[in-house]
């Protein structure tokens, strides 16, 4: 036995579809929601979170899983953001990924996929009224579109990652943005399995529940450690 799950007799479908069930999955959280919340560190900030929540259940596939067929992320983050994440195994369609911004807002028409899709999708940035003029000034249009980028499958990561044991550079999908995406993560399922709003102390790395918490202030550093 490794890990801490629990020994039992063999079980066709644990052994196969091992992510329906808690002892060795998150769910949706863990094993798919990092492909979307990572780009927003990206394109954002590569920020711990300061409170998260997780929702969803199982409201479809009452097979015998444990983890739920829908399920929601919502996050916040020091530099005054929040992302939310919606996710269903119960429909093809996924929502559209977009970052809402002030001034603009940029829909990301391309959903992760581990293959590369046959065309390349298209970015567009559409203006906020209030900020049409400066954003017409700006780039000669009241929207842009850019065409030509896309999903371009996993290669692209892999040769990175060869490059950077090379070069000893850092790659760009490096460690740390690793750590604060999985925090989130692992927040919104704990959070969805005790029923609780997790807070994240971004100067020791705990976490607790508990209403009424005052403002979380943002760390000047912090170490390699959890306090989970």
């Amino acid at each position: 036995m490794a890990g801490a799950a629990p020994q039992i007799p063999f079980n066709a479908d644990r052994f196969f579809r091992f992510r329906k069930y808690w002892d060795y999955s998150g769910g949706i959280a863990t094993d798919l929601h990092y492909h979307i919340v990572a780009p927003f560190h990206v394109a954002i900030a590569n920020d711990f979170p300061t409170r998260v929540a997780g929702m969803g259940g199982l409201w479809v596939y009452n097979d015998g899983r444990q983890v739920p067929d829908t399920f929601l992320t919502a996050a916040d983050y020091p530099s005054k953001y929040s992302m939310t994440v919606q996710s269903s195994q119960v429909n093809e369609n996924g929502p559209m990924t977009m970052i809402r911004g002030t001034k603009a807002t940029i829909h990301l028409s391309d959903e992760w996929k581990a293959r590369p899709r046959a065309s390349t999708t298209t970015r567009i940035f559409f203006r906020n009224q209030p900020f049409l003029d400066e954003f017409i000034k700006k780039n000669g249009n009241d929207q842009v579109r850019v065409d030509g980028v896309g999903n371009e499958g996993d290669l692209k990561h892999v040769d990175n990652f060869l490059d950077c044991v090379r070069s000893r550079h850092q790659p760009n999908c490096h460690a740390d943005m690793g750590y604060k995406v999985s925090v989130t993560s692992d927040l919104s399922v704990r959070s969805y399995r005790n029923g609780k709003v997790y807070y994240f102390e971004l100067g020791n790395e705990s976490r607790w529940w508990k209403r009424d918490r005052p403002e979380i202030p943002r760390a000047s550093k912090w170490a390699l450690k959890t306090g989970f």
